[in-house]
């Protein structure tokens, strides 16, 4: 795309948010790990990235039509369904990355209410990176008021949801799986990410690493489902994940086993062998621990045998 097009699109957005956005930090979009999918069509995303600049993901279609004028900069801004978050990476998709709309109308129009949003969460997504916090000189500077992470106003950093109280339905679907599977299969879920791979109406659980949990595994369709579209209150989320299709994959392969019953998901723990990898991580910690403290536990009487000559007459004469 040209630049000009890009700088004009950089100048109308920093002017209704009142956040800079630098013509280079507008991309195509794609998806972004198991953090965040691919922008759908007319919802472009106006993110925080973790290394501190704002930046936009442009849907590809949205994309090509700037490209070939089809539509203005100026109208693009104006007809599109925004969306707004952050990219930090790192961790289950729920922490990583997250987008919602401020604003159920097309365009950009609150600009106090984005400006206050977004500056609090590149504070949060800073002090996460890398423990910075601003100085009080640039808080009195800054115009959002009651910001928890004001030098002046000493408090620990809580989590972004705790402060600007935004929606993600991630976690309440999350929670429903959890108790489902641990009260069906007496197993716990750890962790949560995406993939383009999986239909809408399914779940995959993988088995984790170094502790006897699964991560949860959803597709990216149902994922923008939940971010695009905030539900209310009360939800009912157990009976979406009791009709949601349940399996157990294998890591880094295309297997995965249908769970219906808790036979089948006894099974799946055998066939995929889950269980001896579990059990041959457990025997590999237990010798490393083992190795750690014959190490650490020194015998006191050689301890005290000197190692030379002259740690010998040392040893002597400071009797």
């Amino acid at each position: 795309m040209e630049k000009s097009i890009l700088a004009e699109l950089a100048t109308i957005v920093s002017e209704k948010t009142g956040l800079h956005i630098h013509p280079d930090n507008i991309h195509k979009s794609g998806r972004r790990f198991y953090y965040i999918p691919e922008a759908d069509p007319g919802r472009p995303l106006f993110l925080h990235h973790y290394r501190g600049p704002f930046f936009i993901d442009l849907p590809q279609d949205d994309w090509k039509k700037l490209e070939k004028g089809e539509i203005s900069p100026l109208e693009y801004v104006n007809t599109a369904h925004w969306n707004f978050g952050y990219y930090w990476g790192g961790g289950s998709m729920i922490t990583g990355g997250y987008f919602t709309p401020l604003e159920f109308t097309t365009g950009i129009n609150d600009k106090e209410k984005i400006y206050r949003i977004m500056t609090i969460l590149s504070c949060r997504g800073s002090f996460l990176a890398s423990g910075y916090r601003p100085s009080k000189e640039e808080c009195e500077k800054c115009n959002v008021s009651e910001c928890p992470y004001s030098a002046v106003v000493e408090k620990a950093a809580p989590l972004y949801s705790d402060v600007l109280r935004l929606p993600d339905n991630r976690r309440d679907f999350f929670k429903a799986v959890y108790d489902f599977v641990l009260k069906e299969y007496g197993y716990e879920l750890h962790g949560m990410c995406c993939s383009d791979m999986i239909p809408k109406d399914e779940i995959i659980l993988y088995p984790n690493y170094g502790e006897r949990t699964f991560e949860l595994y959803i597709g990216d369709e149902f994922v923008k489902e939940l971010l695009y579209n905030p539900y209310i209150e009360g939800y009912n989320w157990d009976r979406t994940v009791e009709i949601m299709k349940l399996s157990i994959g294998k890591r880094f392969d295309t297997q995965f086993m249908l769970i219906e019953s808790p036979e089948d998901f006894k099974h799946a723990l055998v066939d995929f062998k889950i269980l001896d990898k579990w059990d041959e991580e457990d025997r590999r910690r237990n010798e490393l621990a083992e190795q750690k403290a014959a190490r650490d536990n020194v015998n006191p009487v050689e301890e005290s045998k000197p190692k030379t000559f002259w740690s010998w007459l040392k040893k002597l004469f400071s009797k």
